[in-house]
């Protein structure tokens, strides 16, 4: 027989007596699952575990004292949690996953403004709620970790303007909650990590934060592919953004932060930024990147550039794909890039690219498929590796469309520059066959062990 509703009322403390009414209580206050639907616990002190496993559908504590891994409730309750579907709680002390995978949740009511009893920390306390609609004003003055609090509550379709003046990790927080088409004016200012915070979220637009504490913004806005613009923050002092408006392909502008770290001495991290931002079409010229040093993806896949801004790069170490399909681009502006070693399919498959400007790329090592795939790039200019002593060129200009003096040009260059035992080709789609000049440099490069293969 399953008990409907089982009411500790609001002073007592079940003992002896609930015991030998209540056949399925054990020394611990442990309920079977099975036998209670229904649990409303006024005062009651309940013992460790005491509603683990319990598979109610409706928890009324008006008075309980805390929701977390500790007495009397535990956070490990959430395994069978997902027959909840209304909680209404008085004053709770909530802490980590408290009703975390609570996945048929649609009501939390929570009577007075709440606080959190379970320490500083509220990780996953309602992710998956998926069910949830609306948050109460609930207060979490004191609570320093938001991780994935509401993660993947992707029926939440707004959120208050809870005081957060304490949060410092705010990782994966509203992560995927896809319903969200806004988001309030909070004070977060003392948050030193956004990882992934608002990944995925519904957001047509974003507010003004101040969010200049924080050291860390990898993924933090991440395939919200509703936002089409982002706001002027300022003061910015992190050092990875690392994904942070990847996929954001409803992008069409974006303003002209100051990236330029300073939370730690190791130079801004940028790989992948805004890589997929493929609304985007065209870049500030007055971003500050000059303190970026790894540039990984950065721009890949921005298909709806056709132009790009000659901006400070010149701290930057690898630009590995930065500009990888970006196939709306015809020119590109002469960048100086003296610190760069890794040019690996920078500009790999832009077959927009008419023409290349000359750059001083003398200490890179690696060309591998830089240009490979570049079906319009018909010219390339002189000289350009004559101080380079890289000797990987594999699939460098594989699948272009060079003309023969722009093939002469490449062949001569590496000739002057006197590197041995590389690879380099230049064969495939409409490319030239050499002239006499790039015949002639052919033959000294082989002389030289390099392997060169040309159309």
């Amino acid at each position: 027989m399953i008990l409907a509703t089982l009411d500790f009322g609001t002073t007592e403390t079940p003992g002896e007596s609930h015991r030998s009414a209540f056949s399925k209580i054990d020394e611990n206050f442990q309920i079977v699952k099975e036998e209670v639907e229904n649990l409303a616990l006024g005062g009651a002190a309940q013992g460790d575990q005491a509603i683990a496993n319990m598979g109610l559908s409706v928890l009324v504590a008006s008075g309980i004292d805390t929701v977390r891994y500790v007495n009397p409730i535990p956070d490990n309750w959430q395994a069978e949690a997902d027959t909840i579907v209304k909680a209404i709680l008085g004053t709770p002390n909530i802490g980590d996953n408290a009703f975390d995978g609570c996945n048929s949740l649609a009501s939390l009511t929570i009577s007075v403004a709440a606080r959190t009893g379970g320490g500083n920390s509220m990780v996953r306390t309602w992710a998956y709620c998926s069910t949830l609609t609306t948050f109460p004003g609930l207060s979490v003055a004191g609570v320093t970790n938001f991780t994935g609090t509401w993660r993947n509550c992707t029926g939440l379709t707004s959120f208050p303007a809870l005081n957060m003046t304490s949060g410092t990790l705010f990782d994966y927080a509203w992560d995927q909650c896809t319903g969200l088409t806004s988001f309030p004016v909070i004070n977060m200012s003392n948050g030193v990590s956004f990882i992934n915070t608002w990944a995925g979220c519904g957001f047509t637009s974003f507010p003004v934060l101040n969010l200049q504490a924080a050291g860390d913004f990898t993924g933090a806005w991440s395939g919200c592919t509703g936002l089409t613009s982002f706001p002027v923050l300022t003061g910015l002092i992190a050092d990875n953004f690392t994904g942070a408006w990847s996929d954001c392909s409803g992008l069409t502008s974006f303003p002209a932060l100051s990236l330029v770290g300073g939370y730690s001495s190791g130079g801004v991290v940028l790989d992948g930024a805004w890589s997929g931002c493929s609304g985007l079409t065209g870049f500030p010229s007055g971003i500050n990147l000059s303190a970026g040093v790894s540039f990984v993806n950065t721009w890949a896949g921005c298909t709806g550039l056709t132009g790009f801004p000659a901006l400070d790069l010149s701290a930057g170490v690898s630009f590995s794909n930065a500009w990888g399909g970006c196939t709306g681009l015809t020119s590109f502006p002469a960048l100086s890039i003296p610190v760069c070693t890794d040019l690996s399919s920078a500009w790999y498959g832009c077959t927009g690219l008419i023409t290349f400007p000359a750059i001083d790329m003398a200490s890179v090592t690696s060309f591998s498929s830089t240009w490979n795939g570049c079906s319009g790039l018909t010219e390339f200019p002189a000289s350009v590796f004559d101080g380079c002593t890289a000797t990987d060129f594999a699939g460098a200009f594989a699948g272009c469309a060079l003309d023969e003096a722009s093939v002469d040009n490449i062949l001569v260059s590496l000739d002057t520059a006197g590197a041995s035992n590389g690879t380099l080709d230049i064969n495939g789609g409409t490319s030239s066959a050499p002239g006499s000049a790039g015949v002639a440099a052919i033959a000294n490069l082989v002389g030289k062990g390099w392997t060169v293969n040309t159309n």
